[in-house]
């Protein structure tokens, strides 16, 4: 029997022998075996020339051979030669060898085709929904209050992120103690110079660690933008070893503690070098931030919100970077002078002319003599905290305490240490900037 004959009984002619009007460009298993069905009945089915019908004429009318074929194209025995043998389906020569037809795994043209319109149906409606969502998100992204260069460069998931966060900066604001208006034109307030009174960016996260917001000046202390913190967690930016402290600040139970004024030393991703340049993420090293805020919570209990998921309570800080001593334009401001100390904080170097005028000192009264010496019995635990800060996170800022004069009193003073590394990155010395309070 030949491959063209098999062509109408291996499924294209019904039991009645009708011609099908399949198109052989979807005809992949021309040349192939039609199944256990057909070797079965292979032998009562009469083929079209037992039949009486003209086979030149047959494929003249369905067009079995089509020379820009798929399947042409692909070389196959069965679409280039029209009195090509069933039998060599399964071994042809081709190549110096002889071949298995790829094709002759369906057994059943009609399966065949109807798993390939589901396929197609399939195809359809996955980019059906493809273009849906597309829309979904464009529209999304045009509410948010960004730029159109920012909301550009937004992928779908960043989208999602800052979409939840802005609605849960909706949530803070109602959080926010309400205050009497001022009597200043909304066109007066300039937001460019609240952030330089800030020293710092402003910063409101949730009990759950997420940046429900921060303020667009971020970037200037930390490299990263606002849109790319929005909604990210502090525990993916911070040093590993803050985790638990901060757990325990945002998760103050107690009321007492909940209202009392929150500050803290918190490590976060920098991609800002020494020289101004900016680096990758991954290469991004810790800046110490100091914390300065509240935790504000809602006056409705979480049972009689209708909402499940508004915002309950967040802490509302400022961070404010630690400058480091190298980085201190000359000359200092007035009442301030830099100190040196070794690791147990003993003097090594201080600065003659502040230090005496302001509290009597000389550089050689205070060589070789301990920082604990020197200040108020009743800050001692103050200071004892804010230097352990130091050994532990690399910079530190203490409260306001009273220094010892040298000729009797105390004056008050804020005192910003660093911690210097050498070539090992090992601790070598400590570096004071020490401003007078008046």
């Amino acid at each position: 029997m030949q491959c063209n004959e098999l062509y109408y009984t291996q499924g294209c002619i019904d039991n009645t022998n009708s011609v099908s009007d399949y198109n052989n460009d979807q005809h992949v298993d021309s040349c192939g075996e039609s199944g256990v069905n057909f070797a079965n009945q292979q032998e009562s089915l009469a083929t079209p020339a037992d039949a009486g019908y003209d086979i030149e004429d047959i494929n003249m009318q369905n067009n079995r051979l089509k020379p820009n074929g798929l399947l042409a194209k692909l070389a196959l025995p069965c679409q280039t030669d029209p009195n090509y043998a069933y039998d060599s389906c399964y071994s042809f020569y081709a190549n110096g060898c002889y071949n298995t037809c790829q094709f002759v795994q369906f057994g059943d043209i009609e399966d065949f085709m109807n798993n390939e319109k589901r396929k197609e149906k399939s195809r359809d409606a996955a980019r059906s929904r493809r273009s849906r969502e597309t829309e979904i998100f464009t529209d999304l992204a045009t509410a948010l209050p960004l730029s159109q260069e920012q909301v550009s460069q937004l992928d779908k998931a960043s989208i999602m992120r800052l979409a939840i966060a802005y609605l849960r900066v909706r949530d803070m604001v109602n959080l926010v103690p309400q205050i009497s208006a001022l009597d200043v034109k909304k066109s007066e307030i300039d937001d460019t110079a609240f952030l330089k009174a800030l020293e710092g960016f402003l910063v409101v996260i949730s009990t759950e660690g997420d940046f429900v917001y921060l303020s667009d000046n971020v970037s200037e202390y930390l490299g990263i933008s606002q849109i790319d913190l929005m909604g990210q967690n502090v525990f993916e930016y911070s040093h590993p070893c803050d985790h638990d402290e901060i757990k325990e600040i945002l998760s103050s139970k107690v009321q007492d503690e909940a209202d009392a004024p929150k500050s803290f030393f918190l490590r976060l991703k920098c991609t800002l070098t020494s020289k101004g340049r900016s680096v990758n993420l991954k290469s991004a090293s810790y800046k110490v931030i100091h914390l300065n805020g509240h935790i504000v919570r809602s006056s409705v209990k979480k049972e009689d919100s209708d909402e499940k998921n508004i915002l309950q309570s967040c802490l509302v800080a400022v961070g404010k970077p630690i400058p480091h001593p190298s980085n201190i334009e000359d000359p200092l401001p007035r009442q301030t002078f830099i100190t040196k100390h070794s690791l147990d904080m003993k003097f090594t170097h201080a600065e003659d002319k502040i230090l005496e005028e302001v509290l009597g000192y000389t550089a050689d009264d205070l060589t070789e003599k301990s920082v604990y010496e020197y200040h108020h019995a009743m800050d001692s635990d103050s200071i004892g905290s804010a230097y352990k800060c130091l050994f532990s996170k690399g910079q530190t800022e203490t409260n306001r305490y009273r220094f010892l004069a040298k000729n009797g009193g105390y004056v008050w003073v804020v005192t910003q240490a660093t911690l210097i590394y050498d070539k090992m990155q090992k601790p070598q010395s400590v570096v004071c900037v020490n401003y007078v309070i008046r």
